[in-house]
């Protein structure tokens, strides 16, 4: 009976030892557990912070070099809508309508007009059947009598335009021009000698032919006319010259987008596809 007793007791002892030393061997693995997740959490957080400063300086990236690339695009873009215009105007001949945009590029940058503006003029008087190489002498005249005023220029290329395509000049032509600063009547009056009232009642008969009026136009520039290089004079104010330096901004910026085209398209191309994907991305 002793000894039963006396091997219960070691027995229990045991057990208990060995229960105790099972149980500090798990609190030991839970607490060093414990730590590894307290390290994994900072980690992740680190993790986290490291990321979102990446973000941020991405997005501050971004956002700097966003506004210059942006502007070259806008602008290179724009110039190629343009060329696009002008091809069209010349039935595809790219060749003639290239030529007639350098020109008309060229002139922008010598005068306040902006390219937009001239091409714009220059689109008009196409439309109404006007041929290239006329259109551009005739825009420069326009200019020149607009004296640097973008809105009175394109009034004059309409009014102008209407009267060719009709042939001859009529009342409301006429009042569209003289609303922009032009009287052809006056001019043809002060070369000819003819007064106002007969060429007044000239036009009222249909007398006063398209010819006529470009030849007004032709007189009003020239060297003894009011407004001989009155583009190239308003080129020469700090409008003209702020105009001017914009021109040359953008020239150099069209040059880089052209050069920079290929690789543009090629990175336009890979978001349109990756943007494509996302829906398959998120289901997945």
């Amino acid at each position: 009976m002793a000894n039963n007793v006396l091997n219960f007791t070691i027995n229990l002892g045991g057990t208990a030892y060995t229960g105790i030393a099972q149980i500090d061997r798990a609190l030991n693995s839970v607490n060093a557990n414990a730590k590894k997740t307290d390290t994994l959490l900072g980690n992740i957080n680190n993790a986290a912070f490291k990321f979102n400063n990446i973000l941020q300086t991405a997005q501050t990236i971004v956002d700097k070099v966003s506004g210059s690339i942006g502007k070259m695009i806008e602008v290179g873009s724009t110039n190629e809508m343009q060329k696009m215009d002008m091809t069209t105007l010349f039935r595809g001949n790219a060749e003639a309508a290239d030529e007639m945009f350098k020109k008309i590029s060229q002139y922008g940058k010598e005068t306040v007009y902006d390219k937009a503006g001239l091409i714009d003029a220059q689109k008009t008087m196409m439309s109404f059947g006007i041929t290239g190489e006329k259109s551009f002498e005739t825009l420069k005249q326009i200019g020149d009598v607009a004296m640097g005023d973008k809105q009175k220029m394109q009034s004059l290329a309409l009014a102008f335009s209407q009267a060719t395509s009709a042939g001859k000049l009529q009342g409301q032509d006429l009042m569209q021009l003289i609303n922009a600063g032009f009287n052809p009547l006056q001019v043809i009056s002060e070369r000819t000698g003819e007064s106002i009232v007969s060429l007044k009642d000239k036009m009222s008969k249909g007398q006063i032919s398209a010819e006529m009026l470009s030849q007004a136009f032709r007189w009003a520039t020239d060297e003894q006319g009011l407004f001989y290089q009155g583009a190239e004079r308003a080129g020469t104010t700090t409008a003209g010259k702020i105009n001017q330096l914009k021109d040359t901004v953008d020239d150099f910026l069209i040059r880089a987008f052209d050069k920079l085209k290929p690789l543009i398209d090629a990175c336009l191309q890979f978001a349109s596809d990756f943007i494509m994907q996302l829906p398959a991305l998120f289901s997945s």
